[in-house]
This record gives C-alpha cells, sequence and structure tokens, in this order.
C-alpha cells in the first residue's frame, strides 16, 4: 500500500499497535510503502535493489528490539536505516556509519546463533543457575522469558559489534510531536 505520510508520523501510527506494521520510506524521511502482518512479524516485498538507500521503519508489540531476521533483511536489502518502534515509546536504531559497512553482519550473528531460541534456552539456563527466577516461573512465563532473552541477546550483540561492521546501533525514546 503507497504511504504519503512521514517518518514520525509513521512511527506515531505504529509504535503502540498490537501487531507490527512496516514503513519504507526515502533518503529524507518521506513514505513510499506501507506493509500490514500479524502479532509476531509482517511480511514485507520489496524488489530487488529498490531498499538500497531507504529507511525501513516498523513496530515491535512485544517491546523488543530488532530480530535475527530484522538484521538479515537489513544487510540483505542494504537499507540505509532500520528502525523498530516499541509500545513503551522506545526506538532502536541500526544505520550506515561507514563508507564501506559490511553487509555480512548480519551473516555473522547468524553463525554465532545471537538471537536464537537455542542461545535463548542457554541464557535462560545460566539465568536460572544465578537465581534469577525460580524453574517454577520460568515454566509459567517460559515463552515471555525465552522472547526476552532473545531480544537482549540481539541487543547486546549489536551494542558490542555493530561499530566493527561500519553501523551505528543506538536505542533511544520515540519522539513526540504535540
Amino acid at each position: 500500500m503507497i504511504y504519503d505520510g512521514n517518518l514520525n508520523t509513521a512511527e506515531q501510527e505504529i509504535h503502540a499497535l498490537e501487531h507490527e506494521v512496516a514503513v519504507l520510506l526515502d533518503a529524507e524521511g518521506n513514505g513510499l510503502l506501507r506493509f500490514g502482518g500479524n502479532r509476531s512479524n509482517v511480511l514485507v516485498t520489496i524488489p530487488d535493489g529498490v531498499a538500497e538507500g531507504k529507511i525501513f521503519t516498523h513496530n515491535h508489540p512485544s517491546g523488543r528490539t530488532f530480530s535475527n531476521q530484522d538484521i538479515a533483511n537489513f544487510c540483505g536489502g542494504r537499507f540505509l536505516e532500520a528502525r523498530v518502534c516499541t509500545p513503551n515509546g522506545v526506538l532502536y536504531s541500526l544505520k550506515i556509519a561507514s563508507d564501506a559497512p559490511a553487509w555480512s553482519m548480519g551473516e555473522s550473528m547468524l553463525a554465532e546463533g545471537i538471537g536464537s531460541a537455542l542461545r535463548a534456552a542457554e541464557l535462560m539456563r545460566e539465568q536460572l543457575s544465578k537465581g534469577a527466577y525460580s524453574y517454577e516461573y520460568m515454566m509459567e512465563n517460559y515463552e515471555k522469558i525465552r522472547c526476552d532473552a532473545q531480544g537482549m541477546d540481539v541487543h547486546n550483540w549489536l551494542t558490542e559489534n555493530a561499530e566493527k561492521f561500519g553501523f551505528a546501533y543506538r536505542k533511544g525514546v520515540l519522539r513526540h510531536e504535540g
């Protein structure tokens, strides 16, 4: 669907939705396309070469940062910037910060298993052994804890490594206009 808003308007419209929505914008933040999704993902179909140099923003109703699939799509599409906005007003941004970014970053994350369910299980086991929560609590809240572990894994990895690949990763606050 054609989208004629700007970056700030798009993120204000989508950040609190209970289903994922994505918006493709030009380098100046003017809207181009909007895609609807469901509670946990949005199917985006952009022809080869069209994403390069564009801004891609979407919401995560879960409140978490990029998924490893988001990173793979960002690198594969060669976007100028990818953004995630959340219901609580947190904004995550990953953008090109050098003249020669290493688009292999997504492949490196996947090779290391960053954000994977297996790695999340390992992190959960570690937290359980440290007494961060009881086994009963973990079992009752397994899906939330696993997803939180996956999100934290991706966030920590990007915080430590994005710059090495020529990208800037930041966590901030969604700008409100009023």
